[in-house]
């Protein structure tokens, strides 16, 4: 504001509401990203809820595209937070499992 005396400026914050999503563990992609898991891992993680908000209501909430709402590497409680972080071994596994469940799900 020192070189705009006359700009104003007002700072708001709005509600943002994301729907639930639900996907059945039997959905063509959630058997892609179990057994992407299963081969790259050696086990797939439990099927279950997440206990966080995902942008997964836009792709399935709003268009009706099966999403699974969170998979990939890291730990939650690690995340989006001052010391977030993630091993670089984990990335290179999260990749291959990316790209097998993303040939699994395309092969049907």
């Amino acid at each position: 504001m020192a070189d705009e005396p006359d700009l104003r400026v007002e700072l708001r914050f709005e509600d943002i509401y994301y729907e639930s999503t639900e996907i059945k563990p039997d959905a063509p992609i959630a058997r892609a990203v179990q057994a992407a898991a299963d081969t790259v891992l050696g086990e797939s993680p439990p099927f279950e809820a997440f206990p966080g908000v995902t942008d997964a209501d836009h792709p399935q909430g709003a268009a009706g595209i099966p999403t699974v709402a969170s998979f990939g590497p890291g730990f939650l409680p690690r995340a989006h937070g001052p010391s977030e972080s993630v091993h670089v071994d984990d990335i290179g596994l999260g990749a291959k499992m990316f790209a097998l469940a993303a040939l699994r799900f395309v092969a049907g």
